[in-house]
């Protein structure tokens, strides 16, 4: 029934297909997805260098996956992690999320 009283019959009530059932993103979804957004704002010295974020909300987790080029340095790759902690650090501070946790994983070249 709605509002007024009325309930439509069955045959008229649309049933949705798999596509089309809503999905509720978790506050570490929402922040993956701002992360990642925000962060193609800024540019990179190098475009084949970066990182981006991943939120894994059953373990309350933002990983953070670093790639880069074969002939980067230790001192630029671990740059990066530094500039993208920060990065992360600031938002969650900026929310008083507390409780996340961040993993870093270094992807293979």
């Amino acid at each position: 029934m709605n509002k007024i009283g009325f309930k439509p019959p069955i045959d008229e009530v649309k049933q949705l297909s798999q596509g089309e059932i809503p999905y509720t993103l978790t506050r570490l979804d929402w922040l993956e997805l701002k992360l990642n957004a925000s962060f193609g704002c800024y540019p990179l010295v190098d475009k084949n260098s970066g990182f981006f974020y991943s939120a894994y909300p059953s373990k309350d987790t933002i990983q953070m996956c670093v790639y880069h080029r074969k002939d980067a340095t230790q001192d630029y790759i671990h740059n990066l992690i530094d500039y993208g902690k920060t990065f992360l650090l600031g938002h969650l501070i900026h929310l008083g999320w507390d409780w996340v946790k961040i993993e870093v994983e270094i992807l293979p070249n």
